[in-house]
């Protein structure tokens, strides 16, 4: 899913792989909900994708470096690789997690990164820091 700058070069390599490219929201919740895993090869700084994933209830597979190492429990919610390579993949998909993934555990950790999460603990941060109570209709971000 998605159209990065390495698309073309793959879809040529692998033509018995189907790259999706772009798809519609839902078709993306759709893939999500519906897959054993998803696997993000790629360093993310946040890592969405891994925490889309695990919100609707799918493990991931993804490097330990950047936002996964965050967002990925190792072991719970997923494997988090050292090295992805293909081989590595491989062997993290034989992780029970994969086999019998615990949903509702995938999507509370997931409830750990939503908007209304984020808001809570800037405020709970803005008040211990400056004493003042923050009003909870106050927009907080634009």
């Amino acid at each position: 899913v998605g159209s990065g700058p390495e698309r073309e070069r793959l879809s040529q390599e692998h033509p018995d792989v189907h790259f999706a490219g772009r798809v519609s929201d839902e078709q993306l919740a759709r893939l999500y909900e519906n897959a054993r895993a998803v696997v993000v090869p790629s360093f993310e700084e946040f890592g969405i994708v891994a925490v889309e994933a695990q919100a609707s209830g799918t493990p991931v597979v993804a490097p330990t470096h950047g936002g996964a190492a965050e967002t990925v429990r190792d072991g719970v919610t997923g494997v988090l690789l050292e090295w992805v390579r293909p081989e590595t993949i491989a062997q993290a998909l034989q992780h029970e997690v994969f086999e019998t993934p615990d949903v509702g555990e995938l999507r509370r950790h997931a409830e750990r990164f939503s908007s209304e999460a984020f808001r809570t603990r800037l405020v709970e941060a803005i008040e211990h820091l400056t004493g003042m109570t923050v009003a909870a209709d106050m927009p907080i971000a634009a």
